[in-house]
């Protein structure tokens, strides 16, 4: 492992600096709800993934910042080890996103029929308005299914959360089993962001390995030119 001196410094915490970002990013995500209780149960795995992915790179960044500033050897090659394998890690948990997407997909019209079948329950309903209102749709496969009386009117998250009384006017003409496909962009948003995660960690250990050339050009090539012994 070369010294630190032959590392451009700037670079080398500009890249960590993004490294700690990237892992904020996956935290946040695999942490906040992803739009509506539905989405979030069908992704569960990809969100705990997401965050202890976010977790281990934080970790990470720090120990390469401690590293950095003491100069350790030990703790110097165990970053550089940890950082080619979180890069791995990143990029596999990608193409999983990726593959996966059918099976998820597929995830979500199940949920979607479970939820709106039994949407009179007590359990399902403040969940069944909650996906209606965010994601404007009405209904499982027709906007009748949520409609009451001979008024034509409709239960509340088939409006716009300001319309009191929702009508034909006002409702959302688009079924709600159509928007399953919107779990597909979120997974490939995750896949994204594992990408760049994993991206960034290739720049941390590029800039390591220009500095390792330079420490080997170094002593090859001393300032002081080689050393002659006259004895």
């Amino acid at each position: 492992m070369p010294e630190y001196k032959y590392i451009n410094r700037s670079y080398l915490l500009t890249t960590l600096f993004f490294s700690l970002l990237c892992s904020i990013c996956l935290i946040i995500c695999g942490t906040v709800t992803w739009q509506t209780t539905i989405l979030e149960e069908a992704l569960s795995e990809t969100k705990m993934w997401q965050r202890n992915l976010g977790l281990l790179i934080c970790l990470l960044a720090i120990v390469g910042a401690i590293s950095f500033e003491s100069g350790s050897r030990g703790l110097s090659w165990l970053y550089v080890f940890c950082t080619i394998a979180l890069a791995l890690v990143a990029f596999v948990h990608a193409k999983t996103d990726t593959d996966e997407g059918e099976e998820t997909f597929l995830k979500t019209q199940l949920l979607l029929k479970r939820y709106f079948k039994n949407y009179e329950h007590k359990n399902f309903t403040k969940i069944v308005i909650n996906f209606q209102t965010r994601m404007r749709c009405c209904g499982l496969h027709d906007k009748k299914e949520m409609a009451r009386g001979e008024q034509c009117t409709y239960i509340q998250g088939c409006c716009h959360w300001k319309v009191s009384n929702c009508t034909d006017e006002d409702v959302y003409e688009e079924p709600c089993f159509d928007k399953a496909e919107h779990v597909i962009y979120l997974l490939r948003l995750c896949a994204a962001l594992a990408i760049i995660t994993g991206v960034v960690q290739l720049l941390v250990l590029l800039v390591l390995f220009f500095g390792g050339i330079k420490y080997v050009y170094h002593l090859m090539f001393p300032p002081g030119g080689p050393i002659i012994d006259n004895k």
